[in-house]
């Protein structure tokens, strides 16, 4: 995990699609980029 920004976290992960059953983008206002790396 990153805070890119103030408002921006990514995260990256090595998961597969398969294994991801739910992601949100936005959390309390705050943008969450959710990247496979």
């Amino acid at each position: 995990m990153k805070w890119m920004s103030d408002d921006i976290l990514k995260i990256a992960h090595s998961a597969a699609k398969t294994d991801i059953i739910g992601a949100e983008n936005l959390c309390f206002g705050r943008t969450i980029e959710l990247v496979q790396g």
